[in-house]
């Protein structure tokens, strides 16, 4: 599901977006991973998943409005931008934007709460 989330809130950048691994031609891409933890419970139950995302943005070039846009719709999608910072690969020869959002999910019994014909 947050895989989707994130692939679907940066489809307007124009560019590819993947998950663990980019195997195309572009030379500006996003390539992101998640890590999930529970957040909090209530009676043994987990009510909030926290998803925390790392996300590197690779670019030849100048990269300031794809970094702005990354950050603008990330957080119309309800992603917390938690820090950023840059780093050079030499190997390569990228510059690579490194992000670190957060997101979170209410599951379990708060969600049943929430929803008018649940069943739950």
């Amino acid at each position: 599901m947050i895989n989707a989330i994130i692939v679907n809130a940066l489809k307007t950048l124009g560019i590819p977006t993947s998950l663990l691994k980019y195997t195309g031609t572009s030379t500006s891409y996003v390539v992101f991973q998640t890590f999930e933890q529970g957040e909090s419970y209530s009676e043994d139950e987990e009510e909030i998943t926290g998803h925390y995302i790392l996300m590197n943005l690779f670019t030849k070039g100048d990269n300031t409005t794809l970094i702005a846009s990354i950050k603008t719709l990330m957080k119309n999608a309800g992603f917390k931008r938690q820090d950023e910072h840059d780093q050079w690969e030499d190997d390569t020869q990228i510059y690579n934007h490194i992000f670190n959002f957060y997101y979170e999910e209410k599951i379990g019994r708060a969600s049943c709460r929430e929803r008018v014909f649940a069943g739950c």
